[in-house]
């Protein structure tokens, strides 16, 4: 029996419960969030058993995670062997975020000197830059 098949007759259910983006500065990422996308600032948590701070940051029902390290790695992902190597770990390519205005935002953003990396592309999709922590986000119409 194929995987899909035995999740569908056990009944399992997924959804995606959140993003986590590994950051070099925790209050410079969240105010970048909250100020260009308008994210909500959730719970900020020390976790010294895993060498890092996170902070929950919050747009309707998404939620992104903010890692921040105490120090930064830059080896691979597949060479790390426990978790809080793997949490401090770069390893995500982008996210993108739905916005009613694509037009808007993007002049918005661009009023707000935000690094745009496309112009609107097809009139409904452009990529920017969380230049603080190199993380390419794609704000699409939705």
């Amino acid at each position: 029996m194929e995987l899909i098949d035995k999740m569908i007759e056990e009944n399992l259910q997924y959804r995606l419960a959140h993003i986590g983006i590994r950051v070099i500065n925790l209050e410079e990422s969240m105010n970048w969030y909250e100020t260009n996308f308008g994210f909500k600032r959730g719970e900020v948590r020390d976790k010294p058993q895993l060498g890092l701070r996170l902070a929950a940051m919050r747009l309707g029902d998404s939620e992104l995670e903010l890692l921040c390290p105490y120090a930064a790695s830059e080896e691979k992902l597949m060479e790390r062997k426990n978790l809080p190597e793997l949490l401090r770990t770069i390893g995500i390519n982008h996210i993108a975020i739905s916005v009613n205005d694509v037009n808007k935002s993007y002049n918005a953003l661009r009023n707000n000197n935000i690094a745009l990396i496309t112009e609107l592309i097809d009139s409904r999709v452009f990529f920017c830059m969380d230049s603080a922590n190199n993380i390419l986000i794609e704000v699409r119409q939705g």
